[in-house]
């Protein structure tokens, strides 16, 4: 999805499998974003093995069509994607997806965007 994050554009995959909201590192520094570290929380990965030195960026700006607000993101490198939207994402936006349509809903302000395939033209 197009997404603007502290007034950036940037490309960011929706993925309801993931619980946190997730951003490579060096997306992360092309943002210009403050990252802290925090010893007391634990983040199990994808192979069950706790990840350690957690990193986040924390209030976030993110505008994705017309609906904005802030959110939390672990810092953490990644493969195929520079930022992931989870689950935290979808909670605090109020959003739900419409796979008939391909859309993503927003019911605070009664207004869907498009949902588009990574990689897709």
């Amino acid at each position: 999805m197009d997404t603007t994050l502290n007034n950036k554009v940037a490309l960011a995959m929706l993925d309801i499998g993931a619980t946190k909201n997730v951003m490579d590192p060096k997306e992360a520094k092309r943002l210009g974003l403050r990252i802290t570290r925090r010893s007391d929380t634990e983040i199990k990965i994808i192979n069950g093995k706790p990840m350690m030195n957690i990193r986040w960026a924390w209030d976030v700006k993110i505008r994705i069509g017309g609906c904005q607000g802030e959110l939390d993101f672990l810092i953490a490198p990644l493969n195929d994607c520079k930022i992931i939207l989870g689950l935290d994402f979808i909670d605090r936006a109020y959003a739900t997806i419409n796979l008939f349509k391909k859309t993503l809903g927003f019911s605070r302000i009664r207004r869907e965007v498009p949902l588009k395939r990574m990689g897709a033209t």
